[in-house]
């Protein structure tokens, strides 16, 4: 198709509805969020709609200990995600379905950026159309776009910022980098790390003060480029100041640090440690060898997620030729500075949090410009066989390795899903045992007491009761952080401390410790002890 022909209007809404069928039958079986960061935030909605504010009914990492339960929340994590999920339960009802609506939907438009992009550099329908239907089927993340997780908004509000950057780059229009500066302000208030996008679209205004031109394309003044700074951490403003505001009366302070110790982890378990603080010394202390060590195993781990996760494993050869052939469009320089930098930051910064699931969940602003790029890529693998094989006809050949490549997308979706248990049942098994354990805290007339347990947010949102993490330390040290925060009960399942194996086993003892109940949980069994010292129905 002709590059100056304008795409068709019906194609953009083909993609939508297309998108909303996939994501609405994904979202169909799922009955809960199913892991940690899903739970915070559904807890966090369920706050939010009952009127409690930002407030944590719950403790999951002690790096910034509170003074008690509840307490002011998102210390660690960012609120748009809970306040996504609010909007849904107020809309659609109260019901987990309800609260995955705006997920689905921001989801959804993630295959007409992807396509809009694509457009936007090559101005081929057949590069976008591609890009959206592998948009459509995004692999691994298929099943967390319509969780209650921050997911699908960073991947939206990241490639919107990345983009729009990328146009007021090229196009040396302010209003661009207001856009961006807005984009970046969402990104920011979904996850910590997106105060990366606000450095990117500030770096991308430096050769932006070479190119703005007047309407008669002479070259525009300097007040040109400080207006664009000025609209971009305007727009950033715009969404952040009043979190600031918030935090500075919470904590006061505007962003609060506990997760920037996350950096001098030695390992990923003493995100749970208690009194024991990750600090640079600590961290020099463990050694050279080790921190080299963990860093390449980060590098490599990472790596692997890059290629499985984000390129689905086929796109690779495909996506890496189209960025190359793309490498002087400046639409596409804001997204080159940002892929090396998160990954530096996921790998070599924040090693332990990086290589467990924070590059995975914000590369998912990558995938518009992966998706966008392999169809570029496409062509000149093809171009270069047209060249050397005859009877190879470029569009011809078009047609059917385009069609394998959506074919590849979506066995690689379906295989996602399956092993995620979305369809075979076992995603809504998990922590199954959580909501039981309610039931019998009722049939005690435990019904307020508070419970340590390795998912605090899970259990929360199964039972309602105030939860605590179990911290990753010796039972005397457990013992100590439950009579701090009142806590009545300690939970054993598989989420739970190595330091608390040897109970579960019944190889060690504790006096302020009697077992009371066991409850299945479809793999361990759940155990449930009574904290004598602190119990509201203390018993011989």
């Amino acid at each position: 198709m002709s590059s100056g022909k304008p795409p068709a209007r019906w194609i953009p809404w083909a993609l939508l509805v297309a998108a909303l069928a996939v994501r609405v039958l994904t979202a169909w079986p799922l009955q809960q969020p199913g892991y940690t960061d899903a739970y915070y935030y559904a807890v966090g909605a369920e706050q939010l709609g009952s009127g409690q504010g930002f407030e944590e009914p719950f403790i999951w990492n002690y790096l910034d200990p509170p003074e008690s339960v509840p307490h002011p929340g998102y210390r660690y994590w960012m609120p748009l995600t809970a306040i996504l999920g609010w909007f849904g339960l107020a809309v659609a009802g109260d019901s987990f379905g309800a609260l995955q609506v705006p997920f689905v939907l921001i989801s959804a438009l993630l295959p007409l950026v992807a396509y809009a992009i694509a457009w936007d550099l090559t101005h081929k329908q057949r590069h976008a159309v591609l890009a959206g239907l592998l948009a459509v089927f995004p692999g691994f993340y298929t099943h967390l776009f319509v969780l209650p997780d921050n997911f699908a908004p960073f991947a939206l509000a990241g490639s919107l910022c990345l983009w729009a950057a990328g146009r007021g780059l090229r196009d040396g229009n302010a209003l661009w980098f207001g856009l961006a500066g807005l984009a970046a302000g969402f990104g920011h208030l979904t996850r910590a790390d997106g105060l990366l996008l606000l450095g990117v679209v500030l770096a991308a205004l430096a050769p932006a003060l070479l190119r703005f031109r007047t309407s008669k394309g002479q070259r525009a003044p300097w007040t040109a480029w400080l207006g664009s700074i000025v609209l971009a951490f305007g727009g950033y403003l715009v969404v952040m100041g009043p979190w600031f505001v918030r935090n500075w009366q919470a904590f006061g302070t505007p962003l609060p640090g506990a997760g920037a110790s996350t950096m001098f982890l030695t390992t990923y378990d003493d995100m749970f440690a208690y009194g024991r603080p990750p600090t640079l010394q600590s961290y020099l202390d463990w050694g050279w060898r080790e921190i080299l060590v963990s860093k390449l195993q980060a590098l490599w781990l990472n790596l692997q997620r890059l290629w499985v996760e984000n390129l689905l494993v086929f796109l690779l050869p495909f996506s890496a030729l189209g960025l190359w052939a793309l490498r002087r469009e400046r639409v596409l320089w804001p997204f080159f500075l940002y892929l090396p930098l998160l990954f530096i930051v996921m790998t070599f910064v924040f090693t332990f949090p990086g290589a467990r699931g924070g590059l995975f969940h914000s590369g998912g602003v990558l995938l518009p410009f992966f998706f966008a790029a392999s169809g570029p890529g496409l062509e000149v693998i093809l171009r270069w066989a047209a060249r050397r094989l005859r009877g190879w006809y470029v569009q011809s050949a078009w047609r059917v390795f385009a069609a394998g490549l959506v074919a590849l997308a979506v066995l690689v979706t379906v295989v996602a899903l399956w092993r995620a248990g979305v369809y075979n049942g076992t995603w809504n098994e998990q922590d199954r045992g959580y909501a039981e354990i309610g039931l019998w805290l009722d049939e005690q007339d435990a019904e307020q007491a508070v419970v340590m347990v390795g998912n605090a947010p899970g259990f929360t949102w199964h039972t309602g009761h105030l939860a605590l993490a179990i911290p990753n330390e010796p039972l005397d040290t457990i013992l100590d952080v439950a009579s701090r925060y009142g806590a009545h009960y300690v939970v054993l399942d598989r989420a739970r401390p190595r330091t608390t194996d040897k109970l579960y086993r019944g190889e060690a003892v504790h006096p302020e410790l009697v077992l009371r109940q066991r409850v299945d949980g479809g793999g361990e069994p759940l155990q449930v002890y009574e904290i004598l010292g602190n119990s509201q129905h203390p018993r011989p």
